[in-house]
C-alpha cells in the first residue's frame, strides 16, 4: 500500500453519496425531555479474535469512558452462535442449557478468505450481524450507565472498528468497513435478521443503501489506536518504541518511532507483523514458543531495517561520549522500551520468551538496546465505572478517539527501507566485497 490510509479511508467515503450517517435523531431514553441538542458519541469497537470490547468518546465533553458489555468486566465473546433451526444468539446471550453451533474466529477469517467465496461472504454476514448486536447493546449500555448525559439531546453516532497494521491493504481494509456499515444499517433501520439463512441473504441487499447511512464508520489500523494512551501521557518522550499486543487468538506487534515536529506529534510505524500465536492458541511447546520469538524478532528487525541508526543511548547523556557505544557496558545503556498490552500481557511465560528473543536473536550485534517490558498505563481522563484491566482495552480506547483527531500516522507500507550508510571506498585500495569469492 502506497496510498496514505486516511486517503484509502477517503476514497471509500467518496463512494457513499451525499447523506451523512447523523440526519435522522436515534432514539432517547424514554424519560427524556425533547430537545434539538445533541450529544457526539464515538464508539471504539475492538472486534478481537476471541473477544470483543468497546469504548466510548464523548465529543462534545472530550471525555472517554468504557461500555459495559455483557454481564461481568464488560468484555464479550466474539462468537456468533446458532440452534439447530440457524436462529442466531451472541455467546452470552444464549439461554442457559441450549446447545448452539458456534461460529469463531470471524475476524481472522475475515481477514484471510479468499474474495468472492462461499465461506467468505457468509463471515461478512455473520461478522455484519455480530456488530449490529454490539452497535445495539453499545447503545442500551450508554442510556443506562451514561443516563445524566442524554437528558434533553440525542444523540449523533459514529464508530470505528480495528484492523492489524499487516492487514491493512485496500482489499481487507473494505472487507471491514463494508461490515461495519451493513452492521450499523441494520441496526439503525431496528432491522437486525435473525436467523442464518436469512443474514447471509440480506447482507448483500443492504450494501447500497449502507454505504450511504454509514458514512461516519471507518476501518483503524488496531496498533495504530493501541499507541494512543501512550502518546498522549506526559511521559512519551520523542523516540524509538516496540508495542505488542497479546490478545487470545492473535499476537499483533509494531515498532514505531514518536517524534514532535511544530508542537504536533506524529508516529512512524517501521514494521507490523501479526499471527495467530495468542492465548487461546498457546501450545507448551518448544516449537510454539519458537514461533512467538521468529514473530517478535521479525517485528524488531523489521523496524531496524527502516532505521538503521544505532539505537543505543547512554543512560546518562550528560557525560561525555569518550568511549565508543561498543565500548559501554550494557547497564549503562538505554533499554528499548516494548509495550505489552492484550489478554496476555501478563503471562510470565510470553514475558520471558519476548525478553529471550533478545540473546537468541543476537539483537545487540544490530546496534538494538536490551528490551525492558512495560504493560501501557490507563490514561487519567478515561471514566471507570468498575474495576476494568486498561491492558485488554487499550486497542478499544484509541479506536474510540473520533476519526481525524489525533497524531499524524504513516503505516509501514509508506516506509521504505533505510540502505544504510554508503560505504567509504578508498583510492587504489580494492573493496573487501569485491575482493572476496561469495559463491
Amino acid at each position: 500500500m502506497t496510498e496514505d490510509w486516511k486517503d484509502l479511508l477517503g476514497k471509500l467515503r467518496n463512494q457513499m453519496g451525499s447523506r451523512g450517517a447523523n440526519k435522522d435523531k436515534p432514539d432517547l431514553p424514554k424519560d427524556a425531555p425533547k430537545s434539538d441538542q445533541p450529544i457526539r458519541l464515538n464508539l471504539g469497537i475492538d472486534f478481537g479474535t476471541s473477544y470483543t470490547k468497546v469504548c466510548f468518546f464523548d465529543a462534545s465533553e472530550q471525555m472517554p469512558g468504557f461500555v459495559e458489555l455483557g454481564q461481568d468486566d464488560g468484555i464479550i465473546p466474539s462468537d456468533v452462535r446458532s440452534d439447530k433451526s440457524g436462529r442466531l444468539f451472541m455467546a452470552h446471550h444464549v439461554p442457559e442449557g441450549m446447545k448452539t453451533n458456534i461460529h469463531r474466529y470471524l475476524k481472522m477469517q475475515l481477514a484471510n478468505l479468499e474474495e468472492g467465496s462461499d465461506k467468505l461472504n457468509e463471515c461478512k454476514a455473520l461478522s455484519a450481524w455480530f456488530l449490529a448486536n454490539v452497535l445495539k447493546e453499545c447503545q442500551e449500555k450508554l442510556m443506562e450507565q451514561e443516563k445524566d448525559r442524554f437528558i434533553g439531546r440525542y444523540g449523533l453516532w459514529s464508530a470505528n472498528i480495528g484492523v492489524p497494521v499487516e492487514w491493512y491493504d485496500d482489499e481487507i481494509l473494505s472487507r471491514f468497513q463494508e461490515v461495519l456499515q451493513v452492521a450499523w444499517f441494520w441496526h439503525k433501520n431496528n432491522n437486525i435478521p435473525t436467523h442464518v439463512d436469512q443474514v447471509i441473504k440480506t447482507y448483500s441487499e443492504a450494501l447500497d443503501e449502507a454505504e450511504v447511512l454509514a458514512s461516519d464508520f471507518h476501518a483503524i489500523p488496531e496498533i495504530a489506536a493501541a499507541v494512543q494512551s501512550f502518546v498522549i501521557s506526559r511521559e512519551a518522550a520523542p523516540g524509538l518504541y516496540v508495542y505488542f499486543d497479546i490478545g487470545g487468538g492473535t499476537v499483533d506487534g509494531v515498532v514505531f518511532k514518536l517524534e514532535v515536529k511544530d508542537g504536533l506529534k506524529h508516529i512512524d510505524f517501521y514494521s507490523g507483523k501479526v499471527d495467530d500465536l495468542g492465548m487461546a492458541f498457546q501450545k507448551n511447546t518448544p516449537d510454539f514458543w519458537k514461533k512467538v520469538k521468529r514473530l517478535v524478532g521479525a517485528v524488531v528487525v523489521g523496524g531496524k531495517d527502516k532505521d538503521r541508526s544505532d539505537w543505543r543511548r547512554r543512560r546518562n547523556e550528560g557525560r561525555p561520549n569518550v568511549l565508543s557505544i561498543h565500548l559501554i557496558p550494557e547497564k549503562d545503556i538505554l533499554p528499548l522500551v516494548v509495550f505489552l498490552g492484550g489478554y496476555g500481557a501478563r503471562s510470565k511465560k510470553y514475558k520471558s520468551v519476548i525478553e529471550a528473543t533478545y540473546d537468541d536473536f543476537n539483537l545487540r550485534n544490530a546496534s538494538i538496546p536490551r528490551f525492558e517490558l512495560r504493560e501501557v498505563k490507563k490514561p487519567n481522563d478515561l471514566i471507570d465505572r468498575g474495576a476494568h484491566e486498561f491492558r485488554r482495552y487499550a486497542i478499544a480506547y484509541g479506536l474510540s478517539i473520533p476519526f481525524g483527531q489525533g497524531p499524524e500516522v504513516r503505516l509501514p507500507s509508506q516506509i521504505a527501507n533505510d540502505p544504510g550508510p554508503r560505504r567509504r571506498r578508498l583510492a587504489n585500495i580494492p573493496d573487501y566485497l569485491d575482493s572476496k569469492d561469495w559463491c
